[in-house]
């Protein structure tokens, strides 16, 4: 290899090169070890690798990560791993080194990375001493109070009005005292809107047992509340309704849900549902059969199937019902299927005796004719 081509690689390569002789004088430098050390090539061209590698002669030159130390040319020393490997040039004998800096990477600090989790996290988080003063508060809570970046020394008194911040005061020196846990709702109210927070209050100790203060935790949960009100309402409707509300997944098929309708008419109670495939209720179909007309909906061929069948009660009997199943679960998301039935025996009653009235109609135009 002619020295232009070793020359191009020597200039490229990320690692710190540097070639001497085997008396140490060095005779090549890439730009990356220069800045490794903090010189230019021509400083150290000539020069002994000592100024570089100061203990590289206190042992075999060659070897495979040999650790060292090296000096910067601010007089910096720095770890380093070395290797370096014998070759032959045409001046005689000559080593190729390559240097890598031992990064020392810090310990973790844990302390610093919880509170780094607990400034992100939407909860307002706070810690009080015995004395009522805070000592921390996440950013949730300074944004909520209008705060400064520290609450350190403050008390209640700085945030609530007097009365208010009184009673906050009596409760939590009672928790100090009985070493007691609380979770408590409490409604938030201003000219704009109503909340609802979801607050929790825990005793914090050291190793021994020994109570410190206190840790608060306050929740939003307007929004669940809200959710779990509608589903409430929601479940209230649909166990009142007199149609028959099923949801079943079909990986696996089974039953998930059947509303109050459902189970009155069957005769079953909450706890037979696992116990009841939708394939055994809708007899109509085999396993097979119900699988492609469920796979047609997945797949959009069409939005929803309706039949007629008869429901077996869990005395044995039958009565007829129309049912329509469609697809309720969201895209990208495990399906779920719902089925409406309704029990059609007021129908059929009706139907029959439409006919019944049709043919004595047509029998009586037939006499008098």
């Amino acid at each position: 290899m002619n020295n232009a081509i070793m020359e191009s690689i020597l200039k490229f390569v990320s690692d710190s090169i540097i070639i001497m002789n085997e008396e140490g004088v060095i005779s090549s430098i890439n730009p990356a070890a220069g800045n490794l050390f903090g010189y230019h090539g021509s400083d150290v061209m000539g020069k002994h690798v000592e100024l570089l590698l100061p203990d590289l002669f206190g042992g075999t030159i060659s070897g495979t990560g040999r650790k060292s130390i090296g000096k910067k040319k601010s007089g910096t020393i720095f770890p380093v791993t070395v290797t370096f490997v014998e070759s032959q040039a045409d001046e005689g004998k000559c080593f190729i080194g390559i240097i890598r800096e031992i990064v020392e990477r810090k310990p973790w600090d844990q302390a610093q990375y919880l509170k780094l989790i607990l400034e992100h996290l939407p909860d307002q988080i706070w810690v009080k001493d015995v004395q009522m003063k805070y000592t921390f508060a996440n950013r949730a809570f300074l944004d909520h109070f209008g705060a400064e970046n520290r609450v350190e020394g403050l008390s209640d008194y700085d945030f609530y009005p007097e009365e208010q911040a009184e009673e906050v005061k009596s409760q939590e020196q009672k928790l100090i005292y009985t070493g007691e846990s609380i979770t408590y709702k409490e409604k938030v109210e201003n000219l704009h809107a109503t909340s609802l927070n979801k607050i929790t209050k825990i005793p914090i100790r050291d190793q021994q047992g020994q109570i410190l203060g206190l840790l608060g935790i306050t929740q939003d949960i307007t929004e669940w509340q809200q959710t779990e009100e509608l589903c409430t309402h929601l479940g209230k409707i649909l166990d009142e309704t007199i149609f028959e509300i099923y949801v079943f997944s079909p990986f696996p098929l089974q039953f998930i849900y059947m509303n109050q309708s459902a189970l009155k008419n069957l005769g079953y109670a909450i706890e037979d549902i696992p116990s009841v495939s939708p394939v055994q209720l809708w007899s109509k179909f085999s396993d097979e059969s119900f699988q492609m007309a469920l796979d047609s909906i997945i797949l959009g061929e069409q939005e929803s199937i309706e039949f007629e069948t008869n429901h077996k009660k869990k005395n044995g009997h039958y009565y007829p019902v129309d049912v329509k199943i469609q697809l309720i679960s969201e895209k990208d998301k495990a399906p779920l299927f719902m089925a409406i039935v309704q029990d059609s025996s007021p129908r059929k009653e009706a139907e029959a005796i439409q006919r019944k009235a049709e043919r004595a109609l047509l029998y009586s135009n037939v006499i008098f004719d």
